[in-house]
């Protein structure tokens, strides 16, 4: 047993006061008694006497202070008891608390779990709004406030609220790039006015006041605005604003770029006006075509039946007959021009270059105008300026395609000119390019003008076409042909004071060779020709081309009977084939006889153009286009038999 639990607290404080009481009694106690008496008899009284007070004393103390000790526990146990008790108490309380601790933490945890299972949906609910926005073809935004406004306010304090404050809190990239931002990040932040430009703000500021009047839904609504470039693009825009206690706490809306759909409508509605345009002017055009054929149809049908006329004069016959000539050449440069036209307007106008000197191009020209001039008694000067010297004025171009270009370009000098001076020239410039141009002192063109009379059926007025005469189509040519053969057209004009036509063409010259004469009067008379023609006149006319030479001429007016005489004649130097034969067409008979006999020229004559022939212009190796001249059919017999008619 532990010293602490023998010698505790109590015990020793009774104990010392017993041992205190004890030795001071019987110590004060002898020495009173000594005092008292030397007696031993009464001193033996007085120690009985003594001692049994001493017993009851020390009794009555040790009761004493065992008493207020054991009180003192009794107290103390029942602290002890009171406290056991309480603690009982709050034991049960405690595990009563328990109890509801644990179902409180029950349902905390089913609680948890519910939020975890709102916060995942929650999150996936996002995850597919983000990757909806972010894949959805239209801009997807939403527009918040610094404070929410109030509704009640008037229409015009909230248009301007909205207009000053209205700035972009979300979108999709979609949006993003709409306004040429890199990022949405970008974007976020920006002001809504300022995202247009100043002379759209009044479209916005429409939009924010219709959105107010619409009780802050609008759908459908189209708007202009401007990217980061400064390029304006048009939106279809469905709005709607969310409401909450009376105020406009914050606005959602799509918009849809249809700038392209706009430009397309809009391109549309140009090209209508075109169409109606173009359909007006062909219109015009076959009403002047028809004036401008009958017309030389009228003279040569007119001096045609007068040449029947036996008692006829040779001067009068050969003046009806050049009247005649004059009409048919302008019937057939009108309908030159039209397959012109369709060629280069489909891109199948070709060149056939070759050598020759520019300089007789150029006095041809000069001579031409000249006599036309004098014809009509006109008092117009006509001036070439050639570039280059004679002899050295050698080089390689289309030069039928050349003179047309020029000889419509001088023609219509010539037609707009009533006085002073019409002059062709060219020179050679230093990029190895040559320009070409035609100067005159002509009434000139206005400068809304100049664009419009290179376009088909157009000329610089609407009414020159009745004043001066043609169809409009020349100068549409000439820049087709000049842009054919790698040039450009430049105009320079003032209404009154005259018009310079330039254009450029490569210059390519030959390799230093002087060009071989034409041969004259050069007749040799051992040829033989095939001409296959099923028109009796075409064939006549030939035949006559033919009639001062001593060719054999063989006819054959299908390709069927061609390929006959061709087996049966070995010897044949020249086919002249016409194009569309009944049966078996030109095309498929030159094949045949190409065949049979490769090295034996076959030119093409047809009313068709060549560019019409376009995979099959190789075939021969040369054409003549009806109606057929003398003067063309006598280049190609001379450079093919060398005969010259």
């Amino acid at each position: 047993m532990h010293w602490k639990t023998i010698f505790n607290r109590a015990s020793l404080k009774i104990t010392l006061v017993y041992f205190v009481v004890s030795f001071l009694w019987i110590f004060f106690s002898d020495l009173i008694l000594l005092k008292l008496t030397q007696e031993e008899t009464l001193i033996t009284q007085y120690q009985t006497i003594k001692g049994g007070v001493f017993v009851a004393v020390t009794s009555l103390l040790i009761f004493y202070l065992a008493r207020r000790e054991f009180f003192k526990k009794d107290e103390s146990l029942k602290a002890i008891n009171k406290a056991k008790e309480e603690y009982q108490a709050l034991y049960e309380a405690y595990l009563t608390l328990s109890e509801k601790l644990k179902s409180s933490n029950k349902k905390l945890e089913d609680k948890n779990d519910q939020l975890r299972s709102y916060f995942r949906r929650i999150s996936e609910s996002q995850e597919r709004y983000r990757a909806f926005i972010s894949q959805i073809s239209e801009g997807v935004y939403r527009l918040d406030l610094p404070q929410s406004l109030d509704t009640r306010l008037s229409p015009d304090d909230q248009t301007n609220y909205l207009y000053q404050n209205l700035y972009i809190g979300e979108c999709n990239p979609r949006l993003a790039g709409m306004y040429h931002f890199a990022s949405m990040n970008e974007l976020i932040g920006q002001k809504l006015k300022d995202l247009s430009k100043t002379e759209l703000s009044r479209d916005l500021y429409r939009l924010i006041r219709s959105f107010v009047e619409s009780d802050y839904n609008v759908r459908d609504v189209e708007t202009r605005s401007t990217d980061r470039a400064g390029k304006t693009k048009y939106f279809n825009n469905n709005i709607t604003g969310i409401i909450k206690d009376e105020k406009l706490i914050r606005v959602w809306g799509t918009q849809q770029d249809i700038t392209a759909m706009k430009n397309n409508q809009e391109e549309l509605i140009r090209q209508k006006e075109k169409a109606e345009e173009s359909n007006r002017i062909k219109n015009a055009f076959l009403a002047n075509i028809s004036h401008e054929i009958r017309t030389p149809l009228n003279s040569i049908m007119g001096f045609s039946e007068l040449l029947d006329n036996p008692q006829l004069s040779e001067d009068d016959q050969r003046n009806y007959i050049g009247h005649v000539k004059n009409s048919g050449n302008q019937l057939l440069r009108i309908v030159s021009d039209i397959l012109d036209v369709s060629f280069i307007q489909t891109g199948q106008l070709s060149l056939n270059q070759g050598e020759f000197h520019l300089n007789e191009l150029m006095n041809d020209i000069r001579l031409q105008l000249e006599r036309s001039v004098d014809q009509k008694e006109m008092n117009i000067g006509i001036r070439m300026v050639p570039g280059l010297e004679d002899g050295q004025d050698q080089i390689i171009a289309d030069k039928d395609r050349l003179y047309q270009v020029l000889s419509n370009l001088s023609d219509n000098a010539v037609k707009f000119t009533h006085q002073g001076q019409v002059e062709i020239g060219y020179k050679v410039l230093a990029d190895r390019m040559m320009q070409f141009y035609v100067r005159d002192t002509g009434i000139g063109i206005p400068r809304a003008k100049r664009s419009m009379i290179f376009e088909h059926f157009r000329q610089g007025e609407e009414y020159a076409n009745r004043h001066y005469g043609g169809i409009g189509l020349g100068l549409s040519i000439v820049k087709g042909i000049v842009e054919t053969m790698g040039g450009k057209v430049y105009l320079e004009s003032e209404p009154d004071n005259g018009s310079v036509f330039r254009f450029n063409i490569p210059y390519n010259k030959p390799n230093g060779k002087e060009l071989r004469k034409d041969v004259t009067n050069k007749l040799v008379r051992t040829k033989k020709i095939l001409i296959v023609e099923d028109q009796p006149d075409n064939f006549k006319l030939l035949q006559e081309f033919l009639i001062d030479t001593d060719v054999t001429i063989l006819h054959a007016e299908s390709g069927e009977k061609s390929l006959e005489l061709f087996a049966s004649h070995n010897d044949i130097d020249l086919v002249l084939m016409d194009l569309r034969l009944p049966g078996l067409d030109g095309i498929q008979t030159t094949r045949k006889i190409k065949e049979q006999s490769p090295g034996v020229p076959v030119i093409a004559q047809t009313a068709y153009m060549r560019e019409q022939y376009p995979h099959n212009k190789d075939l021969f190796e040369d054409y003549l286009t009806k109606p057929i001249s003398r003067k063309n059919f006598s280049k190609v017999t001379s450079r093919l038999l060398d005969i010259v008619l």
